[in-house]
């Protein structure tokens, strides 16, 4: 706790006839007394052990073989991965999941940088990064943009432009995120208030449930809040698809805290594509073809092209700098856009695993390597999700060495390509959306119910609703806004 010899505040300490009134509060600690117990529960601030330093401490053991243990060696090489293995494919469901939605290579490259990043230097072991999914709208401005400036009659320069563009956002991105750790802009998340995270967790909650309506409903061009959408959900070959998978994650998000083993996710998701597949074969359905094109299974992309194809299409003598420059504001807002997850993600995520030493200064200089790097890639740009890590360590995946597995094994199915992925039932990844949007729409409106003043239950209500039903970012800036109108208020 403290370090020899080093003044403290002695209390309850040693032999209590040796401390009368006489006796010094400040003393010269013993090694005896480095044993006491601060009465106080002042514990000190851990120092994080560096990469580097964690990385020469690796290499020294392994290049010293009389120095291993046979038991401790069993246990790391292969207890460990195996026990991790479960979390790693609940991971991967995600993972395959946003890759299918988003772009499978260059979504693939800056998850696993991502991934990588916060195995090996955040503050959260079992952190999960992947691809920043709403700079989607900023890349297709971007292209309209590149397409008009530069011409349709010129496609591999418009595809060539365009890619780069991409890159260099990320890498923008990247040097805010380090230019902020730098100059100590975290302790500004400080000031968040508390129930503003809360309806942010809601809302991430409230999308993920639409997300899973969405995703196993089959719904062309997203769900929308209309009657076109209720005439599609109510139809007799689309109800199955999301009945099924609602019915099986509302068992599973009662089942949870009534299991406490931290397999019993992972097992359970598992058991889907078992049970699918089993009945398939018991209703003579054994045709992929039907089953993809009813909206059972997933649909893979083109088998024909290899992972790296879109590393060709970086033509840099078709680049038209000048296309890029005209998008320049559009890439500005989006880099500022981008850092606004992480003031929300770290205390968010800190905050549900009780964390309190989270420094984020250390969180930010992270996303700006990985960014930097996920651009040198040619890669855009990633971020720590919270609702994929929340789930990831809850299936018992809360360790480097998990997430170190789980970028392997990404990488694996990166090169493995698409064809996996058509063997997939919508409905396994369904159940995993509707589980972890129900446990956070429970976290941020149910269980801090009678807790909060109602002024401030009424802003989580709000921030939930807009950032579900209007726009997720606005939602943000609306909860900020009402955080500080509701703390003065308070105040009043």
């Amino acid at each position: 706790m403290f370090s020899i010899a080093e003044p403290q505040l002695v209390a309850a300490c040693g032999d209590a006839s040796e401390v009368d009134e006489t006796s010094p509060l400040l003393a010269v600690s013993s090694q005896e007394d480095a044993q006491c117990v601060d009465l106080e529960s002042q514990k000190g601030v851990a120092r994080r052990e560096s990469f580097g330093s964690r990385m020469a401490s690796i290499l020294s053991l392994v290049s010293n073989p009389k120095h291993w243990d046979r038991n401790a060696l069993w246990d790391n090489v292969v207890v460990a991965p195996v026990a991790c293995f479960p979390a790693v494919v609940v991971g991967l469901l995600l993972n395959i999941l946003d890759a299918l939605s988003y772009g499978i290579s260059m979504f693939y490259v800056s998850c696993i940088i991502s991934q990588l990043t916060i195995s090996t230097g955040s503050i959260f072991k079992g952190g999960v990064g992947s691809e920043l999914i709403e700079v989607v709208p900023f890349f297709h401005n971007m292209a309209a943009t590149i397409t008009n400036t530069v011409g349709e009659d010129k496609p591999d320069a418009v595809i060539a432009t365009t890619i780069t563009s991409y890159a260099l956002s990320s890498m923008f991105t990247g040097a805010l995120f380090y230019l902020m750790a730098k100059f100590k802009a975290g302790y500004l998340i400080s000031f968040i208030p508390h129930h503003i995270l809360l309806g942010c967790i809601g809302g991430v909650g409230w999308f993920l449930v639409v997300t899973g309506f969405d995703v196993t409903a089959r719904m062309d061009g997203g769900l929308k809040y209309d009657l076109d959408t209720l005439k599609r959900l109510v139809q007799a070959d689309t109800v199955p698809l999301w009945i099924i998978p609602l019915t099986l994650g509302v068992i599973l998000f009662y089942g949870q805290p009534r299991i406490r083993s931290k397999y019993f996710l992972s097992l359970y998701i598992l058991a889907i594509p078992a049970a699918f597949y089993a009945l398939t074969g018991v209703l003579n359905e054994p045709n992929l073809d039907r089953l993809r094109r009813r909206g059972w299974v997933f649909t893979g992309p083109p088998a024909d092209e290899p992972w790296w194809h879109f590393y060709t299409l970086y033509k840099l003598d078709q680049v038209h700098w000048g296309a890029i420059a005209h998008c320049l504001p559009t890439m500005l807002a989006l880099t500022f856009f981008s850092i606004l997850h992480v003031p929300i993600n770290v205390p968010s995520l800190a905050l549900n695993l009780g964390k309190d030493d989270v420094d984020v200064d250390h969180e930010l200089k992270l996303h700006g390597y990985s960014n930097f790097l996920s651009g040198l890639a040619g890669s855009i740009q990633n971020y720590l999700v919270y609702s994929n890590s929340l789930l990831f360590m809850r299936s018992g995946g809360n360790s480097r060495l998990a997430g170190i597995e789980l970028a392997v094994f990404t990488f694996l199915i990166m090169l493995i390509g698409p064809s996996l992925i058509g063997f997939i039932p919508v409905m396994m990844v369904g159940v995993l959306i509707f589980d972890l949007g129900f446990e956070l729409l429970c976290e941020a409106v149910w269980l801090p119910r009678k807790t909060l003043k109602p002024v401030e239950y009424f802003t989580v209500v709000t921030i939930i609703l807009i950032m579900g039903i209007y726009n997720f970012m606005i939602g943000i800036g609306v909860g900020i806004v009402m955080g500080f109108m509701s703390a003065a208020f308070i105040q009043q």
